[in-house]
């Protein structure tokens, strides 16, 4: 280095340094560059432009980074609810089991076949079919005494 490089700058160092400040200054104000400049002008500020703009993209792409976090975090939760739910429903104890007259069944059984002259009496059975079934849930919600005290 020389002794020249050390020193301060010079008036017109400094009046150039100014003008290219403010020339970057209105590039990041989003005017347009003067149509005359010199060459090294120039290249000065097509490297503050390109400067500019790997510094937007990269701001870009970190808000992007964040966006992306944003659509993926209810997902992720979904996911690991519907994990949680998985391995409850695998832990859990199987229920005891119910005594067949406390289970959903048939009332052929109790019916019986029905013969075609006793066909409009469709009544009767509905009654039994009922009556049996409150009988089943009183006994299954209420205990042995089926709600008599």
């Amino acid at each position: 280095m020389s002794e020249r490089d050390e020193d301060e700058p010079t008036p017109v160092e400094r009046a150039r340094a100014a003008s290219l400040g403010r020339l970057v200054d209105s590039l990041l104000a989003g005017e347009p560059s003067p149509p005359a400049l010199d060459a090294e002008d120039r290249a000065l500020l097509d490297t503050a432009a390109m400067i500019r703009a790997a510094s937007a993209s990269a701001s870009v792409s970190a808000s992007e980074s964040v966006s992306v976090r944003r659509r993926w975090v209810p997902w992720t939760v979904a996911a690991a609810f519907a994990a949680a739910a998985l391995v409850v429903s695998l832990l859990r104890p199987a229920p005891a089991r119910l005594p067949a007259e406390l289970r959903s069944r048939s009332a052929d059984a109790l019916v019986g076949p029905i013969d075609p002259s006793g066909a409009a009496d469709g009544g009767r059975r509905t009654d039994l079919v009922y009556a049996d079934r409150l009988a089943s849930y009183r006994l299954l919600s209420l205990g042995s005494r089926g709600g008599r005290p």
